[in-house]
């Protein structure tokens, strides 16, 4: 019996997981193929493990096996089979699970299904939020449903037309503000699948979902401020007042705060915005530190939670 090669095991094992995490067969046999690609090329090279030399060759593998050109698709789906590789060989596990869409309908042609599949990968490799990569996978399955009715399986032959009908065709069921995000996803998808000349078709004047809030005046920001020295709201107000006030902190990561966030010694809050999953550094001014001190000291209740609110 032949010996199988480190490789070739951890490729087996990563196929095996993958349907095992929930991935359709279609998304497998994708993977199977492209992981066949990546044997083959390590045959060649007379490698057994994830070489550097094996890795730089397959990921810069980009040409199309039809036109010979260069494939933006193929070279974001080689970057995600390696960094899936290495995830499993350095780590031991998987910490990736399939997007939650395999009820949802999906491209009917095979060409299209491979694009979106890498698609979705490449906004995982970003660090794109759980919401954006939903959101994106969602306007550009439609995008695509939508131009494979009207006859089309390639992209570079789609009318400019067709995304002005794709449009109008959302405003009969999508509020208008809704329209600005189908527009930002569809944009970041054919920026990854490279076609400039439909991104030129998409409508730049969309409503907004909601007129943005005025800010404070003057007397309105003291009046908060004078409330905010009283004992008529809790500590715990106090504190979130303070925070939304000198900080502009989202709502949302004001939920997510938790006291490990707060480097005391440092002066420093440490957060990774949930909006964009970008780290954000702010200053924890006096007044700040000693409106949170009052609360967690005083007024936050005896438990095992991490959370400061």
């Amino acid at each position: 019996m032949v010996r199988k090669t480190t490789l070739e095991s951890s490729v087996e094992k990563i196929l095996e997981e993958l349907g095992n995490a929930g991935y359709c067969p279609s998304t497998v046999q994708l993977f199977k193929k492209v992981y066949e690609r990546l044997l083959k090329s390590a045959a060649i090279m007379r490698v057994d493990t994830l070489s550097d030399e094996l890795v730089e060759h397959f990921v810069n593998d980009t040409a199309h096996r039809r036109t010979g050109q260069y494939c933006h698709s193929r070279k974001k789906l080689h970057t995600s089979c390696i960094r899936k590789i290495r995830e499993y060989e350095e780590k031991g596990y998987f910490g990736w699970q399939p997007s939650k869409d395999s009820k949802v309908d999906k491209p009917s042609s095979v060409k299209f299904q491979e694009l979106h599949t890498c698609f979705i990968e490449f906004l995982k490799t970003e660090k794109k939020s759980k919401n954006t990569i939903e959101s994106y996978r969602n306007i550009s399955c439609k995008f695509l449903m939508f131009i494979e009715k009207s006859g089309y399986t390639d992209l570079k032959i789609v009318p400019l037309e067709s995304t002005l009908k794709f449009f109008d065709k959302l405003r009969e069921t999508w509020e208008a503000g809704s329209l600005r995000t189908a527009a930002s996803g569809l944009r970041s998808f054919l920026r990854f699948a490279e076609d400039e000349r439909l991104i030129s078709a998409i409508p730049d004047k969309l409503l907004r979902k909601r007129t943005i809030i005025p800010v404070l005046t003057e007397e309105e920001e003291q009046a908060v401020w004078d409330v905010l020295q009283t004992e008529t709201i809790s500590s715990r107000d106090k504190a979130i007042m303070t925070l939304l006030l000198l900080t502009g902190i989202r709502a949302v990561d004001i939920l997510n705060l938790r006291l490990k966030d707060i480097d005391w010694q440092g002066d420093v809050i440490n957060i990774i915005q949930k909006k964009t999953n970008e780290p954000l550094v702010l200053p924890l001014l006096p007044i700040i530190g000693n409106a949170l001190v009052r609360y967690i000291t005083h007024d936050r209740p005896r438990t095992n939670s991490s959370f400061v609110f």
